[in-house]
């Protein structure tokens, strides 16, 4: 059952020239509910193995303890040294390219 809201959009978007009737609105929406659909289960997908690499490198030992703030701070700020070079890296780059 739709509100009168949603039956005046569908309405409205119906007599846009995109669409010819009403079931080819409905047809759309229920394809882009679909491909919605679709894409957060490929995101799940994709967060479901990181989260697998994640804990197969700590399996493996590979990881960092941290225990101290010295040691999150000292770790944090090589992070952040290794973003800015790639970011200063790919900021040279464009500019060579135009």
């Amino acid at each position: 059952m739709l509100t009168s809201a949603d039956q005046q959009a569908l309405e409205d978007l119906a007599a846009l020239e995109c669409f010819g009737s009403q079931s080819e609105v409905v047809a759309h929406g229920i394809h882009l509910a679909r491909l919605e659909q679709a894409q957060e289960a490929a995101k799940l997908e994709w967060l479901r193995a990181e989260a697998q690499k994640g804990w197969d490198d700590f399996d493996a030992g590979r990881y960092t303890d941290i225990t101290t703030d010295e040691q999150l701070a000292s770790f944090m700020a090589g992070i952040r040294a290794e973003v800015m070079a790639k970011h200063q890296a790919r900021q040279a780059q464009e500019a060579k390219a135009s």
